[in-house]
């Protein structure tokens, strides 16, 4: 009988010990991905998950699945918005190559907003608050606008100009 309760005790600590290590490898992985989350941390999606996954870790009663969940939603959210900075970043830079190639880059206004854009994607490279992946697509978009206005202006016959 006492070796059956020795054996059980036994049986309860490996359980135990195995069950706080899990959950310490899940706090180590939520931790270590925490770090990792800039360039996107003011991101929509990313910053909620980062927040609902400390939550999680500054409550000692989070249990390892819950902990994990969290950890996986963050992943995903990084997933998600890096592809769309990634899309935006690359929009954004064949926009520059291809207007820095055209008649219209002499015009103020077009360089100004090659500039803008280049400043908002360099903010967001720096994790910024307030240059997120929609700000480098307003600029892409507001560059494209710009470029491609003068573009028509610069094709209008010097009649139709002086009339303007």
């Amino acid at each position: 009988m006492t070796a059956d309760i020795e054996a059980a005790t036994k049986a309860l600590q490996d359980a135990v010990q195995t069950a706080d290590q899990a959950r310490d490898t899940a706090r180590d992985a939520a931790t270590d991905l925490l770090t990792q989350t800039a360039p996107l941390s003011n991101e929509a999606k990313v910053a909620s998950a980062k927040d609902a996954l400390q939550k999680l870790l500054d409550d000692p009663t989070s249990t390892t699945a819950a902990i994990e969940n969290a950890t996986a939603a963050l992943r995903d959210a990084l997933r998600a918005d890096g592809a769309d900075r990634n899309a935006a970043n690359t929009a954004g830079t064949s926009l520059v190559d291809l207007v820095k190639g055209a008649p219209a880059y002499t015009d103020k206004a077009v360089q100004d907003a090659v500039q803008k854009l280049q400043d908002v994607m360099a903010a967001a490279a720096k994790d910024s608050a307030t240059d997120l992946t929609a700000d480098i697509e307003a600029a892409t978009k507001a560059l494209q606008d710009t470029s491609q206005q003068l573009t028509v202006i610069l094709k209008l016959p010097v009649v139709q100009l002086m009339r303007c």
